[in-house]
């Protein structure tokens, strides 16, 4: 078969962004930071119940 004949993919000015597509990415990028979040609170609070030394140091690390 040539490949002159084989179909070619849409160029980038011709196509169009899905709204599926965007969605995907959207839900991809929150379920990141959403994990993210999720790591450096069980963080925070580990170092809440360890002590008042480890607390204070993980605060200013954070402000």
């Amino acid at each position: 078969m040539n490949h002159r004949s084989r179909p070619r993919s849409p160029h980038v000015q011709v196509y169009r962004l899905q709204i599926t597509s965007v969605l995907s990415f959207g839900h991809r990028l929150s379920g990141l930071f959403l994990s993210l979040g999720a790591v450096l609170l069980v963080g925070w609070l580990l170092m809440a119940a360890t002590g008042a030394q480890a607390f204070t140091h993980l605060n200013a690390w954070f402000g």
